[in-house]
């Protein structure tokens, strides 16, 4: 097993977002979440919505208003009463929402 090294460094910052997807059913959803640690490539993200890994999501900064479309991973922790966490990782290595 090698060592696998990041692309940028991430930061614990929590960061106010909405979440824009499609669910199995093609039905559209948009749902609050918030960013645990992020970093230009990726984040770490609670969100009350349960993900599918590999769905595409675009991720909207509600602070800056910049937003970009990124992969679900996969979960990070099992669900909690403020929801579940979960990887993402940017689509677009040259977009930085935060």
């Amino acid at each position: 097993m090698g060592v696998q090294r990041r692309r940028s460094s991430r930061l614990m910052l929590t960061v106010p977002l909405q979440v824009h997807g499609t669910e199995a059913n093609k039905a559209s959803f948009k749902e609050e979440a918030r960013s645990l640690t992020l970093s230009r490539d990726g984040a770490r993200i609670q969100i009350a919505r349960p993900l599918r890994m590999g769905q595409v999501v675009r991720l909207v900064n509600l602070v800056s208003h910049l937003e970009a479309d990124f992969r679900v991973v996969g979960p990070v922790a099992p669900p909690s009463e403020k929801g579940a966490e979960w990887a993402v990782e940017c689509l677009n290595s040259k977009q930085n929402i935060w």
